[in-house]
This record gives C-alpha cells, sequence and structure tokens, in this order.
C-alpha cells in the first residue's frame, strides 16, 4: 500500500512524490469473511501510520542497493509482491484555479465532468483500483489482468468490493 511520506515542509514544493511502501497480508481464514478481511486491513493500514512503515520500506530499499544484485534480483522475474493495488488518489483538482460549476471545472465552453483512471495491472497483479474524488464525487476505477480474469468476473468483484465499502460505511453511521 502506497503511505504518502510528504509532510507540511513540502507544500512549499510545486511537486514532491514521497512514497513508501507498507504490505498488507490476509490470512487465508480472513479472506473467507469479508467482515474479517476488512478488520485486518484496518488494523495494519491503521498500524503503518502510527509506525511510518512507509519510511521502513525507503531504508529496506536503500540497504538493498547496498549489496550488489538485490535490487534488480527482486525486480526481475516473476515474482509479485501484491494481486491487488488499491490507490486512493483523494480529491483531484481541488486546487485548480479554474472556474467551477456544481463542482466540476470549467475551461471555456469545456466541463470536465468525471475523472477516472486506474494504476497499471504489473505481471502477477490481478487487479488494480483507483479511488477518485472529483465534484464531491467518488468514483471507482479498475483495470483487470484479462488473462485471468472475464468483463464479468472483473465488474462482479469491483461491485462485491463496492458492497462490502457500502455495509462498512452504513455500518460505521449505526
Amino acid at each position: 500500500m502506497p503511505v504518502n511520506l510528504r509532510d507540511r515542509s513540502d507544500r512549499a514544493r510545486p511537486a514532491t512524490n514521497r512514497i513508501g511502501f507498507g504490505f498488507v497480508g490476509l490470512a487465508a481464514r480472513d479472506c473467507r469473511r469479508p467482515d474479517r478481511a476488512l478488520n485486518a486491513i484496518q488494523q495494519q493500514t491503521a498500524r503503518m501510520r502510527r509506525q511510518q512503515q512507509g519510511l521502513l520500506f525507503l531504508e529496506g530499499l536503500a540497504f538493498a542497493c547496498g549489496i550488489r544484485g538485490a535490487v534488480p534480483w527482486a525486480l526481475s522475474g516473476r515474482r509479485s509482491f501484491a494481486t491487488a493495488v488499491l490507490s486512493n488518489l483523494g480529491r483531484v483538482f481541488g486546487r485548480a484555479p479554474l472556474p467551477r460549476d456544481q463542482g466540476r471545472l470549467v475551461c471555456g465552453q469545456a466541463t470536465l465532468e468525471r475523472v477516472a483512471g486506474a494504476p497499471p495491472v504489473r505481471p502477477l497483479t490481478r487487479v488494480a483500483i483507483a479511488v477518485t474524488d472529483y465534484a464531491e464525487q467518488l468514483t471507482f476505477a479498475l483495470r483487470y489482468d484479462r488473462h485471468v480474469l472475464t468483463a464479468a468476473e472483473a465488474a462482479e468483484l469491483l461491485e462485491q468490493f463496492l458492497e462490502i465499502l457500502r455495509s462498512s460505511a452504513q455500518a460505521a453511521r449505526v
């Protein structure tokens, strides 16, 4: 899971990409029950933030760079560090200095209605989901490995994912 490592001092920079990674792993028993899987993910991501595990990734990478051939070995071949990627892009174009109509950017006669996209699907990664917040509307976009899933299976996976989010949000409101 990408972990944002930017701090307040980075706000003055025009662009910066300071990202580390934390790794979420689920036991097979947790994957059988969506509520247990979601709980395990919430616990792990909270721990990542508290313990700044994104920095540990960078320190480990720096260490591996000192070992001759370690990084090329880890990045070559048919290894996979993830079977699914979830990128929360957050609020997009929130600071764009353009006029708006109902929260949507307007440029001349054109209005940007929606923003969608998903990270690439790398070898041995089966799905990538991106979440964007634009004009106070969440968009979930899914890209999938067409050698493993059909379009119908990918659509069903996204719908199941969204249903789990909906039921979790509903339970949180109660």
